[in-house]
């Protein structure tokens, strides 16, 4: 793009050459340089948009509030802050978990029935995990594991060694997070979110991070259905919780980032047709 000059050259700039727009892209110690600028531009009847300095901050689709003569950016807003969103949400929640636990019944008494065939120990795994605004709840799944020490802490591979030939079955078809279902009856879950996470790690997250808990806690998610490099990148590790935590969550975050900043209806039934597909497959 042609140099045409610095602010100070602006005015005349604007005078000389038919400019339809004028993007103002001030970094925080030229602030002063903006009264200037809107003058130049409103002499010349020329459109003006803005890129804030702190353009990575804010979502894609930034509203704005109005306190009396003060603007106010919702940096940290979702679709579901709306009580309208949020009660079409719940109530979805509601009507579509009663119907699959009605549908899902026979398959969830037999699912019951063969984990407390295949080794000793309760029917379901319960596990706290932190939910929407940093609440803890109890997440349910089939169990798919021995009982064993470090089933409240240890992290779980496609071949784990601790699982049951029966556990290693309902997990390749995803027939252990049918229990959920219960927790999105509860309120404790929606269908889809960002997937919720174990409390040690959420210990371990960044400012950034914790946006990621403006959303409610997902059966299904971003994450679930894009993020592969899980088993890869924790294959063969020894410390697999620091590396989890160093290679794996920062990953994570990122789609889970991106479900906040781009969160809406029709991209809640994206993920949940994206799902379907997985599932089936």
């Amino acid at each position: 793009v042609r140099y045409m000059g610095s602010y100070d050259a602006l005015s005349a700039r604007l005078d000389e050459v038919a400019v339809d727009e004028v993007v103002v892209a001030l970094e925080a110690d030229e602030i002063e340089l903006l009264p200037h600028v809107f003058a130049a531009c409103d002499k010349n009847g020329v459109r003006i948009t803005m890129v804030p300095f702190y353009s990575d901050y804010l979502p894609a689709r930034p509203t704005i509030d109005v306190l009396d003569e003060c603007k106010l950016i919702n940096v940290r807003q979702t679709p579901f802050d709306n009580l309208l969103n949020a009660a079409v949400k719940r109530g979805l929640d509601i009507i579509g978990s009663l119907i699959l636990i009605i549908l899902t019944s026979p398959v969830m008494l037999v699912t019951a029935i063969g984990v407390k065939l295949s080794s000793p120990g309760p029917v379901i795994f319960r596990q706290e995990r932190i939910g929407l605004n940093k609440k803890p709840f109890m997440m349910y799944k089939f169990r798919s594991m021995r009982v064993n020490v470090q089933q409240e802490t240890g992290w779980s591979t496609d071949y784990d060694p601790r699982k049951t030939h029966f556990g290693s079955f309902i997990r390749k078809f995803s027939l252990d997070e049918l229990p959920q279902l219960i927790n999105i009856l509860l309120g404790d879950m929606s269908f889809v979110g960002t997937r919720p996470e174990v409390v040690k790690y959420v210990r371990k997250y960044t400012d950034g991070m914790t946006a990621t808990l403006l959303l409610p806690a997902g059966v299904t998610s971003e994450v679930s259905i894009q993020y592969k490099d899980e088993e890869k990148l924790l294959a063969g590790v020894e410390d697999v919780d620091k590396a989890y935590i160093e290679m794996v969550l920062p990953e994570k975050m990122e789609y889970n980032l991106k479900s906040v900043r781009e969160f809406s209806l029709l991209h809640e039934l994206r993920i949940m047709a994206d799902t379907l597909i997985a599932v089936f497959r």
